[in-house]
């Protein structure tokens, strides 16, 4: 509940990422993290408000640690990525414009799209471009999704201050 995620898709994600995370023990220095911890520390990092030393005091690591954590895995995610995010096959197009007619009755559309700000904290060079509209410091999440609601395409980067429609161009 904490983590918003089933403890199945949790599992699934940590067998996917651990060859990524796991790290040999070397005879000096601390143990390190198991790939289970530094995974529960990233999902919390990201699926909740949270600050990075709340969050690391939780788990009893550094806020270095817990940064570290979060980069393993948002790495380890993104070498992944062509197994979760792809844009549709010729075929899987068509398919998707017969349910996207038959469904929602517009021809000829393969998936929605839909963008989000996500927050962040005021850069340090040119914060004033990442103001959004609504006032606060983010950047730009698009995405598209077919008719199942799985993401075919992604898109993030953008400044906070730049109209929807550029993105979409």
């Amino acid at each position: 509940m904490h983590f918003r995620m089933k403890r199945s898709t949790f599992q699934i994600l940590l067998e996917l990422l651990r060859p990524s995370l796991w790290k040999q023990s070397n005879r000096y220095g601390r143990q390190p993290i198991s790939p289970e911890k530094q995974l529960l520390i990233a999902i919390r990092i990201m699926a909740t408000p949270n600050s990075y030393r709340c969050v690391s005091d939780r788990f009893n690591v550094g806020k270095a640690t817990a940064w570290r954590s979060v980069q393993k895995i948002v790495h380890a995610l993104y070498k992944k990525i062509t197994s979760f995010i792809k844009w549709p096959t010729i075929e899987e197009a068509q398919q998707s414009m017969d349910t996207m007619e038959q469904q929602y009755g517009f021809p000829n559309v393969i998936g929605a799209v839909d963008g989000t700000h996500v927050k962040i904290t005021a850069p340090q060079e040119h914060s004033e471009s990442y103001i959004n509209r609504k006032g606060f410091h983010s950047i730009q999440l698009q995405v598209i999704c077919n008719p199942q609601l799985q993401f075919i395409h992604c898109y993030a980067g953008q400044v906070g201050s730049v109209h929807d429609m550029r993105v979409f161009k």
